[in-house]
């Protein structure tokens, strides 16, 4: 069994494969004063990024959970996420109202994507 860590720091890795599956979670670079459309469009960004460090894609994306401050933004999410998704290939979601560790962040995901 190989389990392999990327983007590791002492309290947590940025990415873990295990079974060629990536498992991370993605906050949006943008904070303080950006609103949440633009959060929102960071954060997706930003898994795009860890898919690649995975060697993987958002066409791969097995399960996405989305974390939001405040659940009546889901439209404004959905319009965003609608754009971005791999056409033909949405994984599994669902979206939860919850309080993130750092204030500043309205939105965050985790993610597993297949790995080849």
């Amino acid at each position: 069994m190989t389990i392999k860590r990327l983007m590791s720091e002492p309290r947590y890795s940025g990415i873990v494969i295990h079974n060629n599956v990536a498992y991370f979670a993605a906050v949006a670079s943008e904070k303080g004063g950006a609103t949440f459309r633009e959060q929102s469009a960071d954060v997706l960004r930003r898994v795009d990024e860890k898919l690649a460090a995975a060697g993987s894609d958002k066409s791969k994306l097995i399960a996405v959970t989305v974390y939001m401050t405040d659940i009546r933004k889901i439209g404004e999410f959905n319009e965003i996420w609608d754009t971005w998704v791999s056409p033909g290939n949405s994984p599994s979601r669902h979206a939860l109202e919850a309080k993130p560790p750092m204030l500043a962040h309205e939105v965050e995901l985790f993610c597993l994507a297949a790995v080849d």
